[in-house]
């Protein structure tokens, strides 16, 4: 290697990459659980987003979706990370379920299966998304991989993302009647204004996610 006493300019995504992963080591503590044996029986998640309306994602009885009028920039956002948003949302919003799982995610979208799995992606917003994930991952010790299923066979995820909750409970009528919640604080460390880890602005909201997470799971030990 030539020149080895030179200095490197880092670009803002290799510096957002650094950032999380310092913004991580301030929190854990130090123990790493071992996945559960579950490969041959993952927990699944099912996503799809539309270009109009929103998008959506369902895990068993429980389901959520977003429409892209009021998220902000992400109402903009190519396909791609579109698709990969709900994914994200659901880790966010479930990933206390999961802890030190293997987790599925299935997508009709072959990009996202690729961004998911490789754990890159050369657009920015699709970047920004997909290092949240790498973040979710670590915070709960999640194993997270995603394959493609076609878009014949996506039907309920499909509904939600077109808000057609008729079809979604004439496919699924054990599907619960009302959404998963999803935290303002969530949205906004995961779509507001692409907010980078290395943010002060991003790392109080992922602070504050931790902390309000960590008193529900203290308020559940109590009950």
């Amino acid at each position: 290697m030539q020149h080895i006493n030179r200095f490197v300019r880092l670009s803002r995504e290799a510096r957002a990459d650094i950032e999380w992963c310092y913004q991580f080591g301030q929190d854990w503590n130090g123990t790493a659980m071992m996945w559960h044996v579950s490969r041959t029986s993952p927990e699944v998640i099912v996503t799809d987003a539309s270009g109009s309306w929103g998008c959506g994602a369902w895990w068993e009885t429980k389901w959520l979706q977003l429409q892209w009028h009021g998220l902000g920039e992400s109402a903009s956002y190519r396909i791609t990370a579109k698709e990969l948003l709900p994914i994200v949302v659901a880790m966010a919003t479930w990933g206390k379920f999961w802890q030190s799982k293997t987790v599925m995610a299935r997508c009709d979208n072959i990009a996202v299966v690729a961004i998911v799995n490789s754990g890159a992606s050369r657009e920015v917003e699709a970047m920004h998304l997909r290092r949240c994930l790498a973040f979710l991952e670590a915070k709960w010790s999640i194993q997270l991989m995603a394959e493609h299923v076609r878009g014949v066979d996506n039907e309920v995820a499909d509904a939600l993302s077109r808000n057609e909750m008729d079809v979604v409970f004439h496919l699924c009528p054990q599907m619960v009647q009302k959404p998963e919640e999803v935290g303002e604080e969530v949205l906004q460390m995961i779509v507001k204004d692409r907010q980078a880890a290395r943010d002060p602005d991003w790392r109080k909201l992922w602070k504050h996610c931790s902390e309000r997470e960590s008193l529900r799971q203290q308020s559940g030990c109590m009950e």
